[in-house]
């Protein structure tokens, strides 16, 4: 009754970010749908090679923000079956994210081991400014972003977590304000 003689316009407006809330879902399940149809280009890969590969493509963005950067490949068994461009663009999203919250003088590590037989693990640590722990469980929901700018939309780790599930790995995120942020991404 209140809103009575505003409840057209109400309705009108609702229905249009209703739709416009869907059409932003679609957008997201196209690009996770893209990125788990490679899986024709899976192969089977030395994980290292793949890192290795992608920290001599992001030395240069990161060396020049002042960063130290380093790799730590400690895996004795790094052998997976993967889409090897899959695997670098999830940890290039992930090395972008870690160089915007480190701060100046600021190291970003790679890493990898085997936390048992059938696995190999990837570390991208940082020690930047960390993600709030009530941020940690959405951090992998489409459009979530702590940017205080417009420089992320939110679908970088989205996509990641993507990539991940699709190649049947898993993905888990630990940080402490002002102390840093270590993404883990154990893959068979």
């Amino acid at each position: 009754e209140l809103y009575a003689s505003k409840r057209e316009s109400m309705l009108k407006h609702l229905k249009l970010i209703e739709n416009e809330t869907k059409r932003c879902g679609e957008i997201v399940k196209g690009l996770l749908d893209f990125s788990r149809k490679e899986q024709e280009d899976f192969e089977t890969k030395h994980l290292h090679k793949i890192l290795q590969e992608t920290y001599e493509l992001m030395t240069h963005p990161i060396k020049i923000a002042n960063i130290n950067f380093l790799t730590n490949f400690r895996a004795k068994t790094d052998l997976i079956f993967c889409s090897p461009n899959q695997i670098k663009q999830a940890c290039v999203a992930i090395l972008v994210n870690a160089s915007e919250a480190v701060l100046e003088n600021g190291e970003i590590i790679i890493s990898t081991s085997n936390p048992d037989a059938d696995s190999v693990k990837i570390d991208i640590s940082d020690n930047g400014i960390g993600v709030p722990e009530d941020d940690i469980p959405h951090r992998f929901e489409p459009f979530f972003s702590t940017k205080q700018d417009t420089s992320g939309i939110g679908l970088g780790l989205a996509i990641v977590h993507g990539i991940v599930k699709s190649h049947n790995g898993k993905i888990e995120v630990k940080s402490a304000l002002a102390r840093g942020t270590t993404i883990s991404i154990t893959l068979p």
